[in-house]
């Protein structure tokens, strides 16, 4: 879990920097941004699920490992104990919740960057020279370079 953490944050940082690159289309644009949306999705799920499983690996090392007075002549105690430390259960309840979260933010944001390309002039002088502009910065993307 720790490599795949890793190798998402490497994929990220590669993204944010292919984001910020002025000769990418719009199509390869909008790709980048999904990835880093997904990126950031799978991360914070990935987070979560490392920190259930260190809470029930530590727990239940700990009740293993350390006398506990309590628990000398109760094996039923001791076992309700290594159950509450189990979490896995509740990460099934959380996913859920997490992702209508996650989804309701991306979908956010795309309607802000859409509103943000919409908001470019179509009319007039203002309108033509944004539209020759992209023309132009597509024709030097694609057949000049």
């Amino acid at each position: 879990a720790i490599l795949a953490l890793i190798v998402l944050q490497v994929v990220r940082y590669v993204n944010k920097r292919r984001e910020s690159r002025i000769e990418i289309s719009l199509s390869g644009r909008f790709q980048v941004l999904e990835n880093i949306d997904t990126t950031n999705f799978i991360t914070s799920i990935l987070i979560i699920n490392m920190v259930i499983t260190l809470i029930y690996l530590m727990g239940t090392f700990c009740l293993r490992n350390f006398d506990f007075e309590v628990f000398v002549n109760e094996p039923e105690a001791l076992s309700t104990v290594k159950l509450i430390f189990y979490l896995h259960p509740l990460f099934s309840f959380l996913l859920p919740l997490i992702s209508s979260y996650h989804l309701s933010k991306i979908r956010e944001r795309r309607l802000k960057r859409r509103e943000h390309l919409l908001a470019m002039k179509t009319k007039g002088r203002e309108g033509s020279d944004a539209y020759n502009q992209l023309l132009h910065d597509q024709w030097t993307q694609h057949f000049l370079a």
